[in-house]
């Protein structure tokens, strides 16, 4: 009986778009000015962080976030958000 194995990777260079991008349309929102929110993506670990000043903006971010990484084929389910 012939077998497969299933695996499932996320692909950098395309996170690292969909980071860019979302990291434009933070600097040029008018709700985010005056304000420190940015992204981080870390390659070695595979992860992005999401800093701003508090949890509402945060949310907000994490939105834009997954509208981009959608758009760039990357489901939001592939997030591993606390």
């Amino acid at each position: 009986m012939p077998s497969f194995d299933i695996v499932s990777e996320v692909d950098l260079q395309e996170a690292r778009n969909a980071v860019d991008n979302a990291s434009r349309e933070v600097e040029s929102r008018f709700d985010f000015r005056n304000v420190e929110a940015s992204f981080e993506l870390n390659d070695a670990s595979k992860t992005i962080k999401v800093l701003s000043e508090s949890d509402f903006q945060v949310n907000q971010l994490l939105d834009i976030l997954r509208a981009k990484l959608l758009k760039r084929g990357i489901e939001g389910s592939s997030l591993d958000v606390p």
